[in-house]
């Protein structure tokens, strides 16, 4: 526009029209001087490029980035750095101790360390420590970025795998209370950090390992009672030989898993009670207990299944190979485990009646053992009639079978 009324100013002949063009100039160039400033006062100052922003005064910081950790076989990871002023009034040898915590639905989880240099002895959840040394008052600056450490991401379990959102804590202390202070809460530390950073975890969470042990223990139960309906063992004697594995297996847990041990009897429970009243098909319980990743729990059921039908003359050689087969057990495993339970008593059973504990070492259960059997051995020796001295040696025949099974 400003070119066009240029060109009429330069073509005009008549000096009354000459001027009222000038006018008309001055009052367009006015306007659009105008509109520009309305604009630039509504849009505020210019911003700054976007750049690195320098940690606050006085301040400290800690930064957690996935990466991927150079190897044979490149690792996802995170590289943790840090930055700021560690202020002391006091001579102290430093430690940064780092403690991670699950944040993912808003509710702070614990999260546990599977490599030895990266846990608590103690409570097995993450710790990782970077030593600072003696720093003399008032502190030290660290003014750029510097390394913490590297935690590979396959070593970290939270409650479950996936994606998860992970809290990064880094807190200064002093090294005699290195191993006593918990670094995810801020209370006497000499600084302290965190910062928040969204991972996938390929290892499967605690919690999601409790739930599968307790939901594969029920289907242990519903789908070795179906095995034993087709098999035609009788009803009532395969569910006396399961209860008797329900009891061991919740001892042998509770030794291991002590918060676990009502949850799981629950499961088994419900469980034999809806096998009791429905007739589920036992190929679809099996794939969903080898679907859960469980290999003891299949193994258990391969046994239990070959203890129930050693009470009706064994189960078939085809039999035997396709339960193996459904359960996904490879065959040195199912042999070893057929030639443990040829004998046709119930050896849960009559374990827990010479009071072993499933949570015992094969040494401990050796040693208790061996204490039953010089107390049977001296008793016969001194056993008044035939009969008696026959039942003791029948009990020594017991204890000599759970020491090859349990020992």
């Amino acid at each position: 526009m400003l070119k066009q009324v240029a060109m009429c100013l330069l073509s005009a002949q008549d000096p009354d029209s000459s001027l009222w063009l000038w006018l008309g100039a001055a009052a367009v160039l006015a306007a659009a001087g105008f509109y520009c400033w309305h604009r630039r006062r509504r849009a505020g100052p210019a911003k700054p490029p976007a750049s690195d922003p320098p940690p606050p005064r006085g301040g400290f910081e800690v930064q957690a980035e996935p990466s991927l950790r150079a190897g044979r076989a490149a690792q996802p990871s995170l590289r943790l750095r840090f930055r700021g002023q560690v202020k002391l009034d006091r001579s102290l040898d430093l430690v940064l101790v780092v403690g991670i915590r699950d944040v993912t639905g808003g509710i702070p989880r614990p999260v546990f360390g599977t490599s030895a240099g990266q846990r608590d002895p103690d409570t097995g959840e993450f710790r990782m420590k970077h030593q600072l040394g003696l720093l003399a008052p008032p502190g030290r600056d660290y003014a750029g970025w510097t390394p913490l450490g590297v935690v590979d991401l396959a070593s970290l379990q939270a409650p479950f795998a996936g994606h998860r959102q992970l809290q990064i804590f880094c807190a200064g202390i002093s090294e005699p209370l290195a191993d006593v202070l918990d670094p995810t809460q801020n209370l006497y530390h000499e600084c302290w950090a965190n910062a928040t950073v969204e991972v996938y975890l390929p290892t499967p969470g605690y919690t999601q390992l409790r739930q599968a042990r307790c939901v594969g223990a029920g289907l242990v139960v519903g789908a070795s009672l179906a095995v034993a309906r087709a098999e035609g063992w009788g009803t009532d004697d395969a569910v006396a030989r399961i209860r008797s594995w329900m009891v061991w297996h919740a001892r042998a847990q509770e030794a291991h898993f002590p918060e676990e041990a009502d949850e799981l009897r629950r499961s088994m429970d419900g469980a034999l009670e809806l096998a009791l009243r429905l007739t589920s098909p036992g190929g679809t319980m099996i794939a969903q207990l080898v679907a859960l990743g469980q290999p003891e729990l299949q193994q258990a059921m391969f046994r239990l299944c070959l203890a129930m039908g050693r009470r009706h003359g064994g189960m078939s050689p085809a039999r035997m190979v396709e339960l193996a087969r459904q359960l996904e057990i490879p065959p040195e495993a199912w042999v070893r485990l057929h030639e443990q339970s040829q004998e046709p008593e119930d050896l849960e059973a009559l374990a827990l009646e010479f009071g072993l504990e499933p949570g015992w070492a094969p040494a401990q259960v050796k040693a208790h053992l061996r204490k039953e059997f010089a107390a049977c051995n001296a008793r016969s020796l001194l056993a008044g009639t035939g009969a008696e001295r026959a039942e003791l040696q029948a009990r020594m025949a017991v204890i000599a079978k759970l020491t090859r099974r349990f020992g």
